[in-house]
């Protein structure tokens, strides 16, 4: 019966992730990953190129070799998060089936499986994900140390957690927390245990052994100056700058009230309450793991967005299936209300991202509508990027064409590179420097006598160009004025 269930789950949660997987456009940060993974796995420059942009290398790779075998870019890419999507859904499963019960399992993970938060984000081809999936099981092997010294354990949390720094700085959480809960684990028993300490000091070096070889990579230097644009430094809340904690508390609750529906936020909570009068150890350790990475954002979060909150989307939905179980224990009938309610509500918000993803942020409010803008509007959406790019191929079938854009990040630039630098015999990508550009008429003397230059441009901005088009075709983004211009250069 328990696998039958499992296998339900299982089947339930592809269902929903796989369907209409592309039905939202080449966002501007998948645009990034999947071009510096292709050229991570293509070109003899570097293995860890996507440091450049600030980007830990382990999921533009992956990104790059699914969408390779598929032979769909986008598609590939984002079956690699739908994928840890399910990692971390198992995970969710089994630990809560082993520290609270079958009951909260199954609720939590079918919770999970229709969150709007984490149905939206495991769709795409982004980081966060991943680090979910990082966040699960170090809290699962972290319980399993704890309870029982056991050095295959302690290699396996090592290696996530090692994986972990190969995906996202986010990840660095998860190398200090299991710390941190033995720390509490030896002030509750009052007593320290020498066997149970050497099991996380060797996860602790498994995990650096295998950030070494990330850390010691000339480029890397490039991913810390990045990482600055985003967090700031470990001495800033001490200056208790109380207008950016409050920011980042009103933002931490838009994105876990809106995005996640109300109903499963306030769910959530109550299963806080509901489970603090038991005094569970287990469930304080896992509280860890919600708490302090809240605290870390509330702290030092310079450019809050909702995908890094999305680690907190785990807890919650462990939170909200505890608050489920307890109900149905109470009375069973006002379970089945409280876990449809919240089902229906969530499949309202899925409707929209399966069919009508222009429409989804008008569900929304406050900072989380802005938020979730950026991916349908604008140039971080892909709207007309795609449409662009398969007009350049449809010219390039018979006959040889070289294409420019800006060497910039993002849509449409990394797309068109990604999409038509390789593979293309009768097409040349040219990502030049904006400078370079500007001087266009020293540029031009470089370019291929033989066949049409076109340039792509973000919209209006044609960096002095105008003077060189022979055509231009616009490629329009829905409900805003912005558009993906495709002009054809005259070099003579």
């Amino acid at each position: 019966m328990k696998k039958k269930t499992l296998l339900f789950i299982s089947i339930l949660y592809f269902a929903t992730r796989v369907f209409n997987l592309t039905v939202i456009p080449i966002f501007n940060d998948e645009a990034i990953y999947i071009r510096y993974g292709l050229a991570e796995r293509l070109e003899e420059v570097s293995r860890h190129y996507s440091l450049l942009v600030g980007k830990e290398p382990l999921m533009p790779n992956l990104y790059a070799i699914s969408g390779l075998l598929f032979n769909d870019l986008l598609f590939g890419a984002r079956l690699i998060t739908v994928i840890f999507g399910f990692l971390t859904l198992w995970g969710i499963y089994k630990l809560c089936k082993k520290y609270f019960s079958q009951n909260v399992a199954i609720f939590a993970s079918l919770i999970y499986i229709v969150n709007p938060f984490t149905l939206f984000f495991d769709r795409l081809a982004l980081l966060d994900s991943p680090v979910s999936t990082i966040e699960i099981w170090s809290l699962y092997f972290t319980l399993e140390l704890i309870h029982k010294a056991d050095v295959r354990k302690a290699l396996t949390l090592g290696t996530i957690l090692g994986l972990g720094f190969w995906i996202k700085s986010t990840s660095y959480f998860y190398f200090f927390l299991p710390f941190v809960a033995l720390l509490v684990y030896f002030i509750k028993q009052r007593k320290f245990e020498i066997d149970k300490f050497k099991m996380f000091l060797i996860s602790g070096a498994l995990t650096l052994g295998i950030f070494s070889l990330l850390y010691f990579d000339p480029l890397y230097k490039v991913l810390v100056e990045q990482r600055k644009i985003y967090t700031y430094g470990f001495l800033f809340p001490f200056s208790l700058p109380f207008n950016i904690f409050w920011r980042n508390i009103e933002f931490a609750f838009s994105f876990l009230f809106f995005f996640q529906t109300p109903l499963i936020f306030l769910a959530g909570l109550s299963g806080i309450v509901v489970y603090l009068k038991k005094k569970d150890f287990n469930y304080y350790i896992f509280l860890l793991w919600f708490i302090l990475p809240l605290l870390y954002m509330i702290l030092y979060g310079k450019m809050p967005t909702s995908r890094y909150f999305l680690i907190l989307s785990v807890p919650f939905v462990i939170l909200t299936g505890i608050f489920i179980s307890k109900v149905f224990e109470y009375k069973k009938l006002f379970g089945i209300i409280v876990l449809t309610s919240i089902i229906a509500a969530c499949m309202v918000y899925n409707s929209f991202i399966y069919f009508s993803p222009l429409k989804f942020p008008n569900l929304l409010l406050g900072v989380a509508k802005v938020d979730a803008t950026q991916y349908f509007h604008g140039f971080p959406s892909g709207y007309g990027v795609i449409e662009a790019i398969n007009y350049l191929k449809d010219l390039g079938k018979d006959k040889n064409i070289t294409i420019i854009v800006r060497n910039d990040s993002g849509n449409p630039e990394d797309a068109v590179v990604a999409y038509l630098y390789y593979n293309n015999p009768n097409i040349k990508v040219l990502p030049v420097n904006e400078p370079d550009l500007k001087d266009f008429d020293s540029l031009k003397d470089n370019l291929p006598i033989n066949g049409e230059i076109y340039f792509v441009s973000r919209g209006a901005y044609y960096v002095g160009l105008e003077k060189y088009f022979l055509s231009e075709k616009k490629f329009l983004k829905p409900n805003d004025n912005e558009f993906v211009g495709v002009q054809r250069l005259n070099i003579n």
